[in-house]
Parts: C-alpha cells; structure tokens; sequence
C-alpha cells in the first residue's frame, strides 16, 4: 500500500515538472506565417475533411493538391483531430489566412463587402475569415504582420481528462468567409491551422489552399485539367526543341562556304586596275534563334572602299528622303566609326 501511494506522488511529481516546463516556454507566435507543415508537439495534430453532400455546388476540396474551392459565405466544416499526451495541458487552435507570394502582407476584406457588413464586433467585423464555434475568439488588427497580431480566430480544445487507449480527439470547426480572392487581386491564399499551447508555443501546424469563387466546381475541374496536361505538353516542347537544335548544328557544323571570283579567269586572284585580290570565302550560318549570319572576309582597302560607296549611297537616300533622314543619319554614324576603325589601323 506504501509502495503504491508513493507511485503516485512520484508520478504526480514527474507531471508537474513536466507541465511546469510546457508552461515556460516562450511563445513563437511572433514570427511570420510559414507554409511548412509539421509535428514538432507530437500531438499527431491534422485537418480532416469529410464529404460534399450539397451536390457539390457551394465548396468543393481536392485532397491531392490540399485545396478547398468554396462560394464566399458558405459555412465549411472540417475535424481538427489531435492525441493528447501526458501531462494534460489546455490546448487550442488558431485559424488564420495568408497569402501564398506575399506571406508578410495582411490578408484584408474589399471596402466593397465591407462597407455593407452589420457586424457589431468591429475585430470579426474586419476579418475576412470567420468562425461558427461559439467559443471562437478574434484576435488581430490591419497592420499585423506576425501570427500573433494578424486577423486570426482562436478557440480552445476541451479536455479535462486523457482518453482510454490514446485514442484521438476530433473537434468540429465550422467556418466561412467574407470576400473573394477577386476582391483582393486574385492573389493565392492558404489557411494555416496552429496547435498551440496556452503559452503561445507552436505545437503543430497544417496548411490547406483555399479559392473563394462564385463557382467552386468550374475552378476545381479547371485546375483538375491543367495538371493533368503539363505532362504531355512539357514532353511535346522538349522534343520541339530538340529538334530546332539538331538542324541548328548540324547547319553550323557544315557552313555554307561560296567562292566569288570573276569572271574573268586570267585575273582569278588579282584585279586589272586596282590590284585587289576578291576571292574570298563566305561563311552561312543559322543561329539559335533562326536567323541568318553572314561573314565576309574582305582587305582593308576592299573593305574602306565598300564603306565608301555605301556612305555615299546614304547620303543619296537622305537628299531624296528626308522624311527618313533620322534612321539615315543613324547609319552614317555607324559607318564612320567603321571607317575611323580601319584608319587607325
């Protein structure tokens, strides 16, 4: 009898030391929101989802991609389901939006919806997620930043005693919403669930997209058709492109190789009057992009002398046209510090 009433002291000993630890953890609620889902509590935390029996027509949820499609003041219900674990403490969840690309960014309501809203309560007034549960508790303000100070809904899990064989606890939370994603940019949203100490601590967190629409079926069935096509297209591209890059090369490994010479044989290599030899080699090639790319190896005088005779042809057009003399006076730039180039050489 002795042996078993000390068993208990120790063990009500080792409870309190245990809760007294829990209890002086600092709370971590003043970061910003985060999209990793994990367990670090070990309450096997999670958001159940049951079945749509309003023919699928006020919300929709794809468990493959973890996201809910739901009609803007529909009430969604879902089971948060934990394990307690000794030693019992109060526990709670709290239920909170935040934008998918810009978490640091308040998730606010339209001036439209809520410009018409009756609501007394001023905090559930400006939130645009909202809560059935008769103990939910709003928390927030619109300049909040970290999950301790954005618009969120809190309320507690009953416990007052552990359950037989550690079986888990399921809790109903019934919520909507107040405006849709058009209302504010059509930017992605996601809801985070946290399991949270009385301290404030983070125990386990959970994350499920979610798109307010007006219809949540045409969206999920859209959504449900674009992945499924990526595939198929990513695959047609990739051998698109393969095949561009093969005619690439294989242009660019045997260039286009054009002798001109004149006509004249006897002056295959030099001309009569000027001395300039004009046998010489053109390189054809197809870049990446599918243009063309011509090289011409010419001499420096060849080369000042075709410089020359293009200036002047320039300067013709100007005199005809000179509506066009702006792109023309361009050009002439561009050839004279060609030409200064080849003189300083």
């Amino acid at each position: 009898m002795k042996l078993h009433h000390l068993y208990h002291r120790y063990q009500s000993a080792i409870q309190e030391l245990l809760l007294k630890e829990q209890l002086d953890v600092k709370s971590n609620l003043d970061i910003l929101p985060t999209f990793e889902e994990h367990d670090n509590g070990g309450y096997k935390f999670d958001i159940q989802v049951g079945t749509n029996r309003k023919t699928k027509k006020t919300w929709m949820y794809s468990s493959n991609r973890k996201k809910l499609y739901i009609r803007m003041h529909e009430i969604f219900t879902l089971e948060a389901v934990y394990a307690p674990k000794l030693p019992l403490q109060q526990l709670r969840v709290r239920v909170l939006l935040s934008f998918k690309n810009e978490v640091s960014e308040p998730v606010l309501r339209c001036q439209n919806h809520l410009s018409k809203d009756t609501e007394s309560n001023q905090t559930r007034r400006e939130s645009l997620l909202r809560c059935e549960n008769p103990t939910a508790e709003y928390c927030g303000t619109s300049e909040g930043k970290n999950i301790n100070d954005r618009y969120s809904i809190i309320f507690p899990l009953g416990l007052s005693v552990m359950p037989r064989n550690d079986c888990p606890i399921s809790q109903t939370i019934a919520i909507k919403f107040t405006c849709q994603n058009s209302c504010i940019g059509r930017r992605e949203t996601s809801l985070i669930f946290l399991l949270e100490g009385m301290s404030g601590e983070i125990l386990s967190q959970r994350v499920m997209d979610v798109k307010i629409c007006s219809c949540p079926k045409r969206d999920y069935e859209a959504d449900e058709r674009n992945c499924a096509r990526p595939s198929k297209r990513k695959a047609n591209d990739i051998e698109s492109r393969k095949q561009k890059i093969a005619k690439v090369e294989n242009v660019t490994r045997k260039p286009a190789k054009i002798a001109i010479k004149d006509e004249d044989t006897s002056s295959d290599s030099d001309n009569s009057d000027s001395g300039i030899s004009i046998s010489r080699d053109l390189d054809l090639q197809l870049t990446p992009s599918g243009e063309y790319r011509l090289s011409i190896t010419l001499e420096k005088d060849l080369m000042e002398q075709i410089i020359q005779n293009v200036n002047q042809a320039v300067a013709l057009k100007i005199y005809k046209e000179p509506q066009q003399a702006k792109h023309y006076n361009k050009m002439c730039r561009q050839l004279l510090w060609y030409s200064e180039k080849f003189q300083r050489k």
